[in-house]
């Protein structure tokens, strides 16, 4: 669901959907780049297609070719390639003049999911960006 999600946000496609769409909360980024020798296996292909050279098609970091809204991507730094991967769709976000923050967090990616709004240092980081955007 993330790729999905990052996916269209890269390609501006939630604008369109959502007219007062200012900004995009990104949890579980470890898929915000799929291509061969990006970690993901040949299993992969019941998922993203049998043919690897494909897999940019559906890759939001090669999708992503504007200055996206803010963001703030959340990864689990107990998930191998997850926060290292949401550091490159940040970098490139930013390089092409967009704002975004990465928010590793000490969780598994359930967690992610389920300690937002219990856990007071991550809520308050994800209110803080809220707030940044003029979002009560």
């Amino acid at each position: 669901m993330a790729q999905a999600m990052s996916l269209v946000i890269s390609t501006g496609f939630a604008c369109a959907l959502i007219p007062a769409h200012v900004g995009d909360l990104i949890v579980g980024t470890a898929v915000s780049s799929v291509h061969p020798g990006s970690g993901w296996t040949v299993g992969d292909d019941r998922v993203f297609g049998a043919e690897p050279g494909r897999w940019t098609e559906v890759s939001p970091l090669h999708q992503l070719t504007a200055p996206p809204l803010p963001m703030l991507l959340v990864c689990s730094s107990r998930r191998g390639d997850s926060c290292a991967a949401a550091r490159r769709f940040a970098a490139k976000a930013v390089s092409l003049g967009g704002r975004a923050t990465v928010l590793p967090l000490d969780l598994g990616h359930g967690e992610i999911n389920s300690e937002l709004g219990h856990q007071v240092g991550y809520t308050a980081s994800v209110d803080e960006f809220f707030r940044s955007l003029n979002l009560p």
